[in-house]
């Protein structure tokens, strides 16, 4: 994955290490720990509509149709506070 901006090209290098840095919300019912390992248990169906996340967000008065597709290439860009802590297995070069 490339980011591109102005005069220089970052690529992202790395793995996952399933720290659990990528979920968007730290209180998110679909991430899970074991032994010290983030696990998505909706990882295989992230891309279908999340019943629970819609419905928190028509409680906020939005009408969006969430699905987790975000979650596939994350991180997606280099500035994310996620890479910050250096937890995350993903550097931008």
């Amino acid at each position: 994955m490339e980011w591109k901006e102005k005069n220089k090209t970052l690529v992202r290098t790395g793995e996952c290490n399933r720290c659990g840095q990528c979920c968007i919300d730290e209180k998110c019912v679909h991430l899970k720990f074991e032994n010290n390992l983030a696990i998505c248990t909706i990882y295989n169906d992230r891309d279908k509509l999340c019943d629970i996340c819609n419905e928190k967000l028509v409680k906020l008065g939005k009408e969006k149709k969430y699905t987790h597709k975000v979650c596939i290439d994350f991180p997606n860009h280099p500035y994310l506070n996620c890479l910050k802590t250096r937890k995350c297995g993903y550097k931008w070069q």
